[in-house]
């Protein structure tokens, strides 16, 4: 709802690529947003449904850094129809749907923020788990791009949502749309519906030495008309195969097979990949990547279930040839820390065609001729 008051509207407003209107923290301090005067942190805390964090529409050339935004009724950050954004060191969580939205835009830099529990706290995800990602990168059928264009997403840790850590979604009557979005070593963790989605005409990306765990799923304070379900990396309903997405040197790492879920009273299946339709796998390229699930893992092809992720996963889809099917050997998994031991297979088994030029640590790539799979570089 667009109309929802936001704490700072910058909409209408914009700078210039030589002057770039910043609003930023003063060194050493952190400035916060709170919707709610403290209310998120209560027993039942409950969100100002109409008051928003920071809004930019039709603005262009703005960089918002260093800010805490917290217990707002709908969104953290809201861009829509603005160009030329970064969103850095900002801390941006308890929302009540996404913590960062943007739609209809190109030119975005998103990094080194923490995004996280955004849909979780009562009354919150109000229209279904589409709303209540870390992060919504979208467009439907009243723009003619239909997608966001020239989006980078960078070293951010987005964890313990309602929804999927990002969202990427293009409109329902969308042609082919080359989007030129690169997701990059990026932490996603704990998400209920998993790591990301990418779903319609959002064509031609590229994701890569991106860590997506699930040790802990939360459980939704409320539930969704789809039914609850998890899955690791979520590829549905292309309109179009080429330019393919490109899902190169990634760790995708799920602890447990099912959850429960209380309302339901059953278990939910955790998936290891849901690829919803034949032109969605036409669309996308995946190799290089580090899966690790318990055997029997069930997962979706094609719109088919299958039962066995481990023997079914290369021979049916033709990906991940270069492909790795073992535990990544995650320093300290249950603690947070995703760099890798010594003796990790991830470790020399990336594509460096396709390998980000820095790590997580900021620590160059590779380090030893062939970088490593996953987020982090040994040592």
């Amino acid at each position: 709802n667009l109309s929802n008051n936001p704490v700072a509207n910058l909409g209408w407003k914009s700078g210039t690529q030589q002057s770039p209107i910043t609003l930023i923290a003063y060194p050493g301090h952190t400035p916060i947003i709170d919707c709610t005067n403290g209310g998120w942190q209560s027993a039942n805390p409950t969100p100002a449904i109409n008051q928003n964090g920071i809004a930019l529409f039709y603005s262009n050339w703005w960089i918002i850094d260093g800010f805490e935004i917290r217990g707002c009724g709908w969104w953290g950050i809201r861009g829509l129809y603005s160009n030329n954004i970064t969103i850095r060191n900002n801390h941006i969580h308890h929302n009540l749907a996404d913590g960062i939205s943007f739609a209809y835009g190109s030119d975005i830099y998103i990094v080194d923020n923490e995004i996280d529990s955004n849909g979780l706290i009562p009354k919150g995800c109000p229209v279904y788990h589409k709303f209540c990602h870390g992060m919504y990168l979208g467009g439907d059928t009243s723009d003619s791009s239909c997608t966001m264009k020239s989006v980078t997403v960078r070293r951010n840790y987005i964890h313990d949502h309602h929804g999927f850590g990002m969202h990427i979604w293009g409109g329902n009557s969308c042609t082919q749309v080359e989007s030129n979005t690169l997701i990059e070593n990026n932490l996603l963790v704990n998400n209920q519906y998993g790591g990301w989605e990418i779903s319609k005409a959002y064509l031609g990306n590229r994701y890569r030495n991106n860590t997506v765990v699930l040790t802990g799923i939360p459980t939704p304070t409320a539930p969704s008309p789809y039914g609850e379900y998890a899955s690791l990396l979520q590829i549905q309903y292309a309109t179009a195969t080429n330019p393919q997405n490109q899902v190169y040197n990634n760790i995708f790492y799920a602890a447990q097979s099912s959850y429960n879920v209380p309302w339901y009273n059953r278990t939910i299946p955790v998936y290891t990949i849901i690829v919803r339709d034949g032109t969605s796998a036409a669309a996308s390229i995946l190799n290089n990547n580090l899966w690790y699930v318990s055997s029997k893992t069930p997962w979706i092809y094609n719109g088919n279930y299958q039962s066995d992720f481990n023997a079914q996963y290369k021979s049916l889809t033709g990906w991940d040839t270069n492909g790795i099917l073992a535990n990544p050997l995650f320093v300290n998994l249950y603690g947070g820390d995703y760099h890798i031991q010594s003796g990790s297979p991830a470790r020399n088994r990336g594509n460096n065609n396709q390998c980000s030029t820095f790590d997580l640590d900021n620590q160059p790539r590779p380090q030893e001729g062939i970088c490593d799979i996953g987020a982090y570089e040994f040592p």
